[in-house]
């Protein structure tokens, strides 16, 4: 019979989520399979259905090789390793998950900022890295959500090759920010950069994202033309009132 395999539990975070992670006998890590699925809110058993596998216990790294494997603290888990993991959000994301396109984006942008913050001798904590991955995450799915209503709204009105339709998401988030903010979106590239949602204010961010949530209700519930729903949030009073004043502050370094 197998021994039992010891693996030691740490505690991780990705933004706002989450994880257990576990360093293996042979210094490898992994992550518990049921958090890489709650990450992104599916059903445990899609794991083993995208990676294309009848049992986990036949996913890399979680076979009879390892034995009986439990943590230091005591609990049982199916071992999913990094490499796993990350193809496994990727697939899910191809699928139109939108927790798992925001996990895969953020990581990726993080990889990269890393190996650029390090060229130019840039120190970050990881708790700032943290709170960049939370806003990051926070904003792609904001942001892939606004772009989702204002898509949908184009062709349901059949306006996708009519110059109304082809211009609608840039007119559409074009007012968005000179309402909220003053701003045209070049301006707001130039004073914030490329991603200037990145480098919001918690604050901000928030106001920006309540505005499209709003706006967003407007043309799904009412089938509002997108600039037009963005401008009835800044005119119906019952909603302006739920609205605080944006201030475009830099995020605090």
């Amino acid at each position: 019979m197998p021994n039992t395999i010891k693996a030691t539990r740490v505690s991780i975070s990705l933004g706002a989520i989450s994880l257990n992670g576990y360093q293996m006998p042979d210094g490898s890590y992994r992550l518990a399979g049921r958090n890489v699925t709650d990450a992104i809110d599916v059903q445990h058993k899609s794991l083993g259905e995208v990676m294309g596998v009848k049992s986990l216990k036949q996913l890399p790294g979680a076979d009879l090789a390892w034995g009986n494997i439990k943590a230091d603290t005591g609990e049982s888990f199916v071992p999913v390793a990094l490499e796993d993991a990350s193809k496994y959000w990727l697939q899910m994301a191809l699928k139109g998950n939108q927790k798992a396109a925001a996990i895969t984006e953020a990581c990726l942008v993080e990889a990269l900022e890393r190996r650029f913050d390090e060229a130019f001798n840039i120190v970050k904590s990881e708790a700032e890295r943290n709170l960049l991955f939370k806003a990051r995450t926070q904003g792609i799915q904001t942001r892939r959500s606004w772009s989702d209503a204002v898509k949908d709204w184009v062709v349901k009105k059949g306006l996708t090759k009519n110059p109304k339709g082809i211009h609608c998401y840039r007119n559409a988030t074009e007012k968005l920010y000179k309402l909220c903010f003053g701003l045209s979106c070049k301006q707001m590239k130039l004073q914030f950069g490329e991603n200037c949602r990145d480098n919001l204010s918690e604050a901000d961010l928030r106001f920006l994202d309540l505005v499209e949530t709003l706006a967003m209700f407007l043309i799904d519930q009412f089938n509002a033309y997108p600039v037009d729903a963005v401008e009835q949030v800044f005119k119906n009073n019952s909603l302006k009132s739920r609205i605080p004043q944006g201030k475009l502050e830099l995020k605090a370094a």
